[in-house]
Protein backbone atom coordinates (compact mmCIF):
# COMPACT_ATOMS: atom_id res chain seq x y z
CA UNK A 1 0.00 0.00 0.00
CA UNK A 2 2.81 2.42 0.82
CA UNK A 3 4.51 1.87 -2.54
CA UNK A 4 1.18 2.30 -4.35
CA UNK A 5 0.53 5.55 -2.50
CA UNK A 6 3.97 6.93 -3.34
CA UNK A 7 3.58 6.08 -7.04
CA UNK A 8 0.09 7.57 -7.16
CA UNK A 9 1.27 10.82 -5.61
CA UNK A 10 4.17 11.03 -8.06
CA UNK A 11 1.92 10.28 -11.06
CA UNK A 12 3.74 7.06 -11.94
CA UNK A 13 1.52 4.72 -13.95
CA UNK A 14 1.34 1.15 -12.68
CA UNK A 15 -0.69 -2.07 -12.65
CA UNK A 16 -1.05 -4.63 -9.89
CA UNK A 17 -0.14 -8.08 -11.22
CA UNK A 18 -0.03 -11.63 -9.85
CA UNK A 19 2.48 -14.47 -10.07
CA UNK A 20 0.75 -15.77 -13.21
CA UNK A 21 1.49 -12.48 -15.00
CA UNK A 22 5.24 -12.92 -14.54
CA UNK A 23 5.31 -15.53 -17.29
CA UNK A 24 2.46 -14.29 -19.48
CA UNK A 25 2.53 -10.51 -19.37
CA UNK A 26 5.82 -9.30 -17.87
CA UNK A 27 7.11 -8.30 -21.31
CA UNK A 28 4.40 -5.60 -21.43
CA UNK A 29 6.15 -3.62 -18.67
CA UNK A 30 9.38 -1.70 -18.26
CA UNK A 31 9.74 -2.00 -14.46
CA UNK A 32 8.66 -4.61 -11.93
CA UNK A 33 8.18 -3.49 -8.31
CA UNK A 34 8.50 -6.15 -5.60
CA UNK A 35 7.60 -4.61 -2.22
CA UNK A 36 8.67 -7.19 0.40
CA UNK A 37 7.66 -10.14 -1.80
CA UNK A 38 9.28 -12.58 0.59
CA UNK A 39 8.39 -15.94 -1.01
CA UNK A 40 9.41 -16.57 -4.60
CA UNK A 41 9.96 -19.79 -6.54
CA UNK A 42 13.16 -20.49 -8.49
CA UNK A 43 11.17 -20.09 -11.70
CA UNK A 44 9.85 -16.69 -10.64
CA UNK A 45 13.35 -15.54 -9.74
CA UNK A 46 14.60 -16.77 -13.12
CA UNK A 47 11.85 -14.85 -14.94
CA UNK A 48 12.70 -11.63 -13.08
CA UNK A 49 16.41 -12.18 -13.71
CA UNK A 50 15.82 -12.57 -17.45
CA UNK A 51 13.48 -9.55 -17.45
CA UNK A 52 16.21 -7.31 -16.05
CA UNK A 53 18.95 -8.88 -18.14
CA UNK A 54 16.93 -8.03 -21.26
CA UNK A 55 17.03 -4.31 -20.43
CA UNK A 56 14.18 -3.72 -18.02
CA UNK A 57 14.15 -2.73 -14.35
CA UNK A 58 13.20 -4.05 -10.94
CA UNK A 59 12.69 -2.24 -7.63
CA UNK A 60 12.56 -4.46 -4.54
CA UNK A 61 12.49 -4.07 -0.77
CA UNK A 62 13.16 -5.88 2.50
CA UNK A 63 12.83 -9.70 2.40
CA UNK A 64 12.04 -10.02 -1.32
CA UNK A 65 13.14 -13.50 -2.55
CA UNK A 66 14.54 -14.50 0.88
CA UNK A 67 12.13 -17.47 1.16
CA UNK A 68 11.04 -20.20 -1.23
CA UNK A 69 7.42 -21.04 -2.07
CA UNK A 70 7.15 -23.22 1.06
CA UNK A 71 8.29 -20.45 3.39
CA UNK A 72 11.75 -21.92 3.91
CA UNK A 73 14.41 -19.27 4.39
CA UNK A 74 17.24 -19.36 1.89
CA UNK A 75 20.90 -18.72 2.62
CA UNK A 76 21.01 -15.98 0.00
CA UNK A 77 18.43 -13.82 -1.73
CA UNK A 78 16.98 -15.55 -4.77
CA UNK A 79 17.58 -12.30 -6.67
CA UNK A 80 21.03 -11.73 -5.18
CA UNK A 81 22.79 -11.16 -8.52
CA UNK A 82 20.10 -8.91 -9.95
CA UNK A 83 19.82 -6.76 -6.82
CA UNK A 84 23.55 -6.69 -6.17
CA UNK A 85 22.96 -7.56 -2.52
CA UNK A 86 24.66 -10.30 -0.47
CA UNK A 87 22.63 -11.30 2.59
CA UNK A 88 24.82 -11.55 5.68
CA UNK A 89 22.34 -13.80 7.48
CA UNK A 90 20.69 -11.47 9.99
CA UNK A 91 18.44 -8.49 10.45
CA UNK A 92 19.55 -5.15 11.83
CA UNK A 93 16.90 -4.42 14.43
CA UNK A 94 15.69 -0.83 14.81
CA UNK A 95 13.79 -0.36 18.06
CA UNK A 96 12.76 3.29 18.05
CA UNK A 97 12.05 6.24 15.79
CA UNK A 98 15.48 7.89 16.15
CA UNK A 99 16.92 5.87 13.31
CA UNK A 100 18.55 7.53 10.32
CA UNK A 101 20.42 6.79 7.15
CA UNK A 102 23.11 8.89 5.53
CA UNK A 103 23.13 9.62 1.80
CA UNK A 104 26.52 8.67 0.38
CA UNK A 105 26.19 9.16 -3.39
CA UNK A 106 24.73 11.69 -5.80
CA UNK A 107 22.42 9.62 -7.98
CA UNK A 108 19.08 9.96 -9.81
CA UNK A 109 17.45 7.78 -7.13
CA UNK A 110 18.50 10.12 -4.31
CA UNK A 111 17.88 13.44 -6.10
CA UNK A 112 17.64 16.14 -4.87
CA UNK A 113 19.13 14.93 -1.57
CA UNK A 114 22.71 16.06 -1.08
CA UNK A 115 25.56 13.81 0.04
CA UNK A 116 25.91 13.21 3.80
CA UNK A 117 22.35 14.33 4.46
CA UNK A 118 20.61 12.39 7.23
CA UNK A 119 17.03 11.25 6.73
CA UNK A 120 14.80 8.77 8.58
CA UNK A 121 15.74 5.15 7.92
CA UNK A 122 13.26 2.50 6.82
CA UNK A 123 13.43 0.73 10.18
CA UNK A 124 14.46 -2.86 10.85
CA UNK A 125 16.17 -4.21 7.73
CA UNK A 126 18.20 -7.07 6.34
CA UNK A 127 21.95 -6.83 6.85
CA UNK A 128 23.47 -6.90 3.37
CA UNK A 129 26.64 -6.05 1.52
CA UNK A 130 26.96 -4.60 -1.97
CA UNK A 131 27.85 -7.18 -4.61
CA UNK A 132 29.26 -6.75 -8.10
CA UNK A 133 28.47 -3.37 -9.66
CA UNK A 134 25.97 -2.39 -6.96
CA UNK A 135 26.49 1.07 -5.41
CA UNK A 136 25.41 1.78 -1.81
CA UNK A 137 23.58 5.10 -2.12
CA UNK A 138 22.96 5.40 1.63
CA UNK A 139 24.00 3.62 4.83
CA UNK A 140 22.44 3.06 8.23
CA UNK A 141 23.37 5.13 11.28
CA UNK A 142 23.31 3.30 14.62
CA UNK A 143 20.49 4.29 16.96
CA UNK A 144 21.23 6.49 20.01
CA UNK A 145 20.99 5.12 23.53
CA UNK A 146 17.89 7.17 24.28
CA UNK A 147 15.37 9.44 22.60
CA UNK A 148 17.04 12.72 21.52
CA UNK A 149 20.47 11.44 22.57
CA UNK A 150 23.40 11.96 20.17
CA UNK A 151 23.43 9.65 17.16
CA UNK A 152 26.01 6.89 17.00
CA UNK A 153 28.40 5.90 14.24
CA UNK A 154 27.71 4.96 10.65
CA UNK A 155 27.28 1.17 10.47
CA UNK A 156 28.24 1.00 6.81
CA UNK A 157 25.20 -1.25 6.21
CA UNK A 158 23.54 -0.23 2.91
CA UNK A 159 19.99 1.08 3.07
CA UNK A 160 19.76 1.71 -0.69
CA UNK A 161 21.54 -0.25 -3.42
CA UNK A 162 21.51 0.75 -7.10
CA UNK A 163 22.71 -1.89 -9.52
CA UNK A 164 23.11 -2.58 -13.22
CA UNK A 165 22.61 -6.16 -14.31
CA UNK A 166 22.89 -7.23 -17.93
CA UNK A 167 21.15 -4.53 -19.94
CA UNK A 168 18.87 -3.54 -17.07
CA UNK A 169 18.82 -1.82 -13.70
CA UNK A 170 17.69 -2.54 -10.16
CA UNK A 171 17.16 -0.65 -6.92
CA UNK A 172 16.99 -2.50 -3.62
CA UNK A 173 15.87 -1.21 -0.23
CA UNK A 174 16.86 -3.76 2.46
CA UNK A 175 14.16 -2.30 4.74
CA UNK A 176 10.36 -2.04 4.33
CA UNK A 177 10.34 1.44 2.79
CA UNK A 178 6.75 1.15 1.54
CA UNK A 179 5.39 0.21 4.95
CA UNK A 180 7.40 3.01 6.55
CA UNK A 181 6.04 5.59 4.12
CA UNK A 182 2.47 4.43 4.65
CA UNK A 183 2.87 4.70 8.44
CA UNK A 184 4.73 8.01 8.72
CA UNK A 185 4.38 9.74 5.36
CA UNK A 186 8.01 10.89 5.16
CA UNK A 187 8.35 12.97 1.99
CA UNK A 188 11.85 11.67 1.21
CA UNK A 189 10.64 8.06 1.33
CA UNK A 190 7.93 8.92 -1.21
CA UNK A 191 10.51 10.43 -3.55
CA UNK A 192 12.99 7.57 -3.10
CA UNK A 193 10.33 5.06 -4.20
CA UNK A 194 9.22 7.08 -7.21
CA UNK A 195 12.76 8.00 -8.25
CA UNK A 196 13.80 4.35 -8.14
CA UNK A 197 11.03 3.34 -10.54
CA UNK A 198 11.79 6.19 -12.93
CA UNK A 199 15.54 5.43 -12.95
CA UNK A 200 14.98 1.71 -13.46
CA UNK A 201 12.74 2.44 -16.45
CA UNK A 202 15.51 4.16 -18.46
CA UNK A 203 13.01 6.41 -20.25
CA UNK A 204 10.10 8.67 -19.41
CA UNK A 205 6.74 6.98 -19.13
CA UNK A 206 4.51 7.32 -22.22
CA UNK A 207 1.89 9.41 -20.41
CA UNK A 208 3.01 12.03 -17.92
CA UNK A 209 1.87 15.29 -16.37
CA UNK A 210 3.53 18.53 -15.30
CA UNK A 211 2.39 21.24 -12.90
CA UNK A 212 0.08 18.67 -11.37
CA UNK A 213 -0.47 18.53 -7.58
CA UNK A 214 0.18 15.29 -5.73
CA UNK A 215 -3.51 15.08 -4.80
CA UNK A 216 -4.36 14.23 -8.41
CA UNK A 217 -4.23 10.60 -9.56
CA UNK A 218 -3.17 9.92 -13.14
CA UNK A 219 -4.53 6.85 -14.91
CA UNK A 220 -4.13 5.95 -18.58
CA UNK A 221 -4.88 3.00 -20.82
CA UNK A 222 -5.20 2.19 -24.51
CA UNK A 223 -8.01 0.87 -26.67
CA UNK A 224 -6.00 -0.55 -29.61
CA UNK A 225 -9.02 -1.63 -31.66
CA UNK A 226 -10.42 1.89 -31.50
CA UNK A 227 -7.01 3.51 -31.87
CA UNK A 228 -7.37 5.47 -28.63
CA UNK A 229 -5.43 6.54 -25.58
CA UNK A 230 -7.68 7.41 -22.64
CA UNK A 231 -6.39 9.49 -19.74
CA UNK A 232 -8.12 10.15 -16.42
CA UNK A 233 -7.07 12.70 -13.80
CA UNK A 234 -8.91 12.35 -10.50
CA UNK A 235 -8.51 14.75 -7.57
CA UNK A 236 -8.74 12.09 -4.88
CA UNK A 237 -5.40 11.47 -3.13
CA UNK A 238 -4.95 12.69 0.43
CA UNK A 239 -2.34 12.09 3.14
CA UNK A 240 -4.78 10.65 5.66
CA UNK A 241 -6.53 7.64 4.18
CA UNK A 242 -8.80 7.22 7.21
CA UNK A 243 -10.30 10.73 7.03
CA UNK A 244 -13.00 11.99 4.64
CA UNK A 245 -12.13 14.44 1.88
CA UNK A 246 -13.86 17.67 2.92
CA UNK A 247 -12.43 20.23 0.50
CA UNK A 248 -11.43 19.78 -3.14
CA UNK A 249 -9.80 22.62 -5.03
CA UNK A 250 -10.08 23.29 -8.76
CA UNK A 251 -6.96 22.47 -10.75
CA UNK A 252 -5.82 24.45 -13.76
CA UNK A 253 -2.74 24.69 -15.99
CA UNK A 254 -1.99 20.96 -15.67
CA UNK A 255 0.04 19.87 -18.69
CA UNK A 256 -0.34 16.43 -20.26
CA UNK A 257 2.34 14.81 -22.44
CA UNK A 258 1.60 11.64 -24.40
CA UNK A 259 4.04 9.63 -26.49
CA UNK A 260 2.73 8.91 -30.00
CA UNK A 261 3.93 6.01 -32.17
CA UNK A 262 3.63 8.03 -35.37
CA UNK A 263 4.24 11.75 -34.72
CA UNK A 264 2.96 12.71 -38.20
CA UNK A 265 -0.47 11.13 -38.00
CA UNK A 266 -3.59 13.21 -37.52
CA UNK A 267 -5.20 13.08 -34.10
CA UNK A 268 -8.46 14.04 -32.49
CA UNK A 269 -8.20 15.11 -28.84
CA UNK A 270 -11.31 15.80 -26.81
CA UNK A 271 -12.87 15.66 -23.35
CA UNK A 272 -15.55 13.19 -22.26
CA UNK A 273 -18.51 13.28 -21.86
CA UNK A 274 -18.95 16.70 -23.53
CA UNK A 275 -16.58 15.84 -26.44
CA UNK A 276 -15.10 19.33 -26.51
CA UNK A 277 -11.94 19.55 -28.66
CA UNK A 278 -8.67 20.14 -26.81
CA UNK A 279 -5.87 21.95 -28.67
CA UNK A 280 -2.44 20.28 -28.60
CA UNK A 281 1.12 20.77 -29.81
CA UNK A 282 3.47 18.24 -31.37
CA UNK A 283 6.85 17.95 -29.66
CA UNK A 284 9.08 15.34 -31.22
CA UNK A 285 7.50 11.92 -30.74
CA UNK A 286 4.84 13.18 -28.33
CA UNK A 287 1.97 15.64 -28.07
CA UNK A 288 1.47 18.19 -25.30
CA UNK A 289 -1.72 19.85 -24.16
CA UNK A 290 -3.20 21.75 -21.26
CA UNK A 291 -5.97 19.87 -19.47
CA UNK A 292 -9.09 22.03 -19.12
CA UNK A 293 -9.75 23.17 -15.57
CA UNK A 294 -11.31 20.50 -13.35
CA UNK A 295 -12.25 20.01 -9.73
CA UNK A 296 -12.98 16.33 -9.27
CA UNK A 297 -12.28 14.55 -12.53
CA UNK A 298 -11.35 15.08 -16.16
CA UNK A 299 -11.21 12.53 -18.96
CA UNK A 300 -9.15 13.11 -22.11
CA UNK A 301 -9.36 10.95 -25.24
CA UNK A 302 -6.63 10.94 -27.88
CA UNK A 303 -7.91 9.26 -30.99
CA UNK A 304 -6.13 8.40 -34.22
CA UNK A 305 -7.47 9.85 -37.46
CA UNK A 306 -5.88 7.48 -39.94
CA UNK A 307 -9.17 6.69 -41.66
CA UNK A 308 -9.25 3.12 -40.37
CA UNK A 309 -9.15 1.28 -37.10
CA UNK A 310 -6.42 -1.11 -36.07
CA UNK A 311 -7.35 -4.77 -36.23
Amino acid sequence: MGVCKALLRDHVLFDVITEKDLEKNLRNYEVLVLPDVASMTKKECALVTQFVNDGNGVVASYRTSLFDENGKQLQNLGLEEVLGASYIGSEKCVKGHDSYMCVKETHPVTEPLRRYLYLPSTGTQLTVEAKGKAIPLATLIDEPEAHYAPLKNDTGIPTILANEYGKGRSVYYPGPIGEKYLSFGVYDHWKLIANAVRWAAYQEQPVRVQNCPSTVELTAYTQPKKDRVIVHVVNSIRSEIDEPICDVSSERDVELHVRIDDPKRRLKVYTVPDRKPVPYERRGNSISLRIPEFRYHRMIVIEGQSGRRRK
